[in-house]
């Protein structure tokens, strides 16, 4: 993050995710193509509010701490920008791209035990459409962001996603260097 203008003034300003700081009523009434529309959308969509996200703990390191923080309070904005709903497999699909960015423990934990999850519980109720939808279209869009990454691609933990809300997703995820899943199944078509 300290690579960046913009993660080192993230670091330094420690800014929390809450109703408070991302007012989902505030943020309905931007234009619908902007980053903070599609954020409180998604987020009301699915019931969601920004105090939700538990504090890191056991954690010695203050600014590890807020590393840590920051990646829960934000996680949805993948979700949001990369266009994936909240199923298990939509789940994994995050996971996969945020272990390509940041590559933590938890990320590759659930990115390489969730489809084991998915096998499981289709074999159980006979329908393995969540997997083979994970594995034959969201796998290989995430494997897309990943080789769309350019060196001068913003990384998402360095981006201070308050000074955003009212940039159009597309212009986000162009800086990202990502494409959302709807924008690439178009393109496979």
């Amino acid at each position: 993050m300290r690579r960046s203008e913009s993660g080192r003034q993230v670091l330094e300003e420690m800014p929390r995710v809450s109703s408070d700081t991302w007012p989902q009523e505030k943020l309905l009434e931007l234009p619908k193509d902007t980053f903070g529309f599609q954020y409180a959308s998604w987020m009301s969509k699915h019931g969601f509010v920004s105090d939700e996200r538990p504090v890191s703990t056991y954690v010695q390191d203050v600014e590890l701490a807020y590393i840590i923080q920051r990646y829960r309070e934000t996680h949805d904005t993948m979700h949001t920008l990369l266009g994936y709903d909240v199923t298990v497999g939509d789940e994994i699909a995050v996971k996969w791209y945020e272990m390509a960015e940041i590559g933590l423990p938890s990320t590759a934990l659930a990115s390489f035990m969730g489809p084991l999850h998915l096998v499981g519980s289709g074999l159980k109720n006979g329908d393995l459409g969540e997997l083979k939808t994970l594995m034959a279209q969201q796998l290989p869009h995430i494997m897309h962001c990943v080789d769309l990454k350019r060196d001068n691609s913003e990384f998402f933990m360095s981006i201070f996603w308050e000074k955003e809300f009212e940039t159009p997703c597309d212009e986000l995820r162009e800086r990202m260097g990502i494409v959302s899943f709807e924008q690439f199944q178009q393109l496979q078509r």
